[in-house]
């Protein structure tokens, strides 16, 4: 976390970051949150992907749904993560009523 904390420079800045195939609403880059304000961040999966969930920080943000909101204050490092729907397949059949 370091590292992302010194890519801050100033309190309010909000980085956004995207693992596997998808983006963000604002796009990912470097976002600035003026006096320190609020923001919000969807998720955007790509073809084939899902959303799975939020690191802020560098730790999972416990935030599995696709809209987050990012309170005012100090900067912040956010990702989203995306995985393949076929690695999901066997967790979501499994979830079935009646399943094995």
């Amino acid at each position: 976390m370091g590292k992302d904390k010194e890519r801050l420079d100033e309190g309010a800045a909000l980085i956004i970051e995207v693992i596997g195939n998808g983006t963000t609403d604002p796009p990912p880059g470097r976002r600035s949150r003026g006096e320190g304000g609020a923001m919000t961040v969807t998720a955007l999966p790509g073809e084939g992907y899902t959303f799975y969930q939020w690191e802020l920080d560098g730790k999972r943000s416990g935030r599995m749904t696709p809209v987050i909101r990012i309170g005012a204050g100090e900067g912040h490092v956010l990702r989203a993560l995306f995985v393949k729907d076929s690695l999901l397949a066997p967790i979501r059949s499994a979830d079935r009523p009646g399943s094995p």
